[in-house]
């Protein structure tokens, strides 16, 4: 059997509240309490949840109907009615603004208070249906991964998620009501270029358009953010243009992870070219050291043949440390691993090659520093060039090198790269030098880039390689003026 529905009335005259209560049971409707002042209506509807508020406007003591209305509509979704007798402009406005579902005029037919009841109820209950669906969608568009950004017709902002408000710096409550472009700045990611507004460019197009894959987000900080997507047009069922909503995401690491694996596939493509050809570079070369060393040995130092065979012989000699850098590069997984301690790696680098610089190297690697598994040499090669590169870097004023190790559990891994779900070693190398330009950055693995005057541009690319090879990663971070610091990650060779 349907349950009657639940009326909470609202009438100071008894003689009239026992009058409509009457009428109401015999429609069919349940009144559950008969309140007769403004506080009492306000803590009864909140109390008794009716399905519905019949709600004489003139009521006794402090406040009236249309008071107790205000606060029943702040505090509780619940449908209500004036029946009054009051009929003037200045209370007709006043009740306006409690959006009420009825207003009937006292005398009334009793056909009058049904139709207004059950419309009443109705206008309630699809309103309470199009508020949950709008809730739902609101707790979807909040939960999302993508940020969202939804605009009116002029382009101005009228919805914000939180990751929207995580990427561009703004709270919604801040740009509520700005235009998009105030908030959304984006940039050509290689020529860094403004790039057009497209929000606008869907409001005059009427059409979706893309935001290009990598393209430059700078947030109201100045950090910026690769991000990715679209943008389209909000129409109404007539197809009529309401506004424009924009959906993005952070593709910053994604970007980052796929520069990796380029630079791995490229490095392994030169890798197999390098091989075949310093082998027998190497070959040819030692033979000419050879010769070199001894026809130096039959000329006479006072010779002015001699000087030139010195200058030849020292130039060999750099083209030999070339060419084992070329093998190096090329070099597969050795076959010599074996347990290596990196603490003890460092320091034998420093004092063997870096002893006019031990004054402003400072080494702060624990004596508990897990072991690894690799090829000595060539883990002495990775450290020897990025040290090389770092002291290099070093300007006058405070020259400084850093050099830090720490042990890494899975758990505690937050390099936004991929790592095997296991322990690591991280050896960080900062200096405090001029810094990287963000045009240089991204290519300061590659094979023969360099802005040294007498670089090879070998030196990174075979330490990249190398790490590459022992199964572990080597990242750079760096900012103009702000020095840069380079992170090695290596396999931990702990049980």
């Amino acid at each position: 059997m349907k349950k009657p529905v639940r009326i909470l009335l609202v009438e100071d005259e008894l003689i009239v509240a026992m009058d409509l209560q009457n009428r109401l049971e015999s429609l069919g409707y349940e009144v559950i309490y008969v309140a007769t002042s403004s506080h009492e209506a306000i803590e009864k509807a909140l109390a008794l949840q009716p399905d519905l508020v019949l709600m004489d406007i003139r009521l006794r003591g402090n406040g009236d109907g249309i008071d107790a209305a205000l606060e029943i509509r702040q505090k509780a979704n619940l449908p209500i009615v004036y029946l009054t007798a009051l009929a003037d402009e200045r209370t007709l406005e006043r009740a306006k603004m409690t959006e009420p579902f009825g207003y009937i005029l006292k005398p009334f037919e009793e056909r009058i208070l049904y139709t207004t009841i059950e419309m009443a109820l109705y206008k309630h209950k699809m309103e309470s249906r199009i508020l949950a669906q709008e809730r739902w969608l609101y707790t979807i568009l909040k939960s999302i991964g993508d940020a969202v950004i939804a605009c009116d017709k002029e382009g101005r902002i009228n919805f914000m998620n939180p990751v929207a408000e995580e990427l561009t710096g703004w709270s919604f409550e801040e740009c509520r009501g700005k235009i998009f472009e105030e908030v959304f700045q984006i940039y050509d990611n290689q020529q860094r270029k403004p790039l057009e507004n497209p929000v606008q460019k869907v409001l005059s197009s009427r059409e979706s358009v893309s935001i290009e894959y990598g393209t430059l987000l700078v947030d109201r900080w100045g950090k910026e953010r690769q991000i990715a997507d679209s943008a389209t047009p909000l129409l109404n069922e007539k197809n009529e243009l309401q506004g424009a909503v924009v959906v993005f995401r952070d593709v910053t690491e994604q970007k980052r992870i796929q520069l990796e694996l380029q630079r791995a596939k490229k490095l392994e493509s030169l890798g197999i070219l390098a091989s075949g050809i310093a082998h027998d570079f190497n070959n040819l070369l030692t033979a000419i050291i050879g010769n070199l060393y001894s026809i130096k040995n039959k000329a006479e130092k006072k010779d002015e043949i001699y000087e030139t065979l010195l200058e030849t012989e020292v130039c060999a000699n750099k083209l030999k440390e070339l060419t084992h850098q070329f093998i190096t590069f090329s070099k597969g997984k050795s076959s010599s691993f074996k347990t290596l301690n990196l603490k003890k790696v460092i320091q034998k680098i420093l004092d063997l090659s870096f002893s006019d610089f031990l004054d402003i190297i400072e080494v702060n690697v624990p004596d508990d520093l897990w072991p690894i598994l690799g090829d000595s040499l060539q883990i002495e090669q990775v450290f020897q060039n990025i040290l090389l590169n770092a002291v290099q870097a070093l300007e006058e004023g405070e020259r400084k090198v850093f050099i830090q190790g720490r042990n890494l559990s899975p758990e505690k891994i937050t390099t936004p790269f991929p790592l095997i779900n296991k322990p690591y070693v991280c050896i960080s190398i900062k200096d405090t030098g001029k810094g990287i330009p963000r045009e240089h950055l991204e290519k300061i693995f590659d094979p023969y880039f360099t802005t040294k005057k007498d670089g090879s541009g070998l030196g990174l690319a075979v330490a990249f390689a190398v790490v590459l090879k022992h199964n572990g990663l080597l990242t750079v971070e760096s900012e103009v003026d702000q020095g840069t610091t380079f992170f090695v990650y290596l396999p931990a060779n702990v049980s």
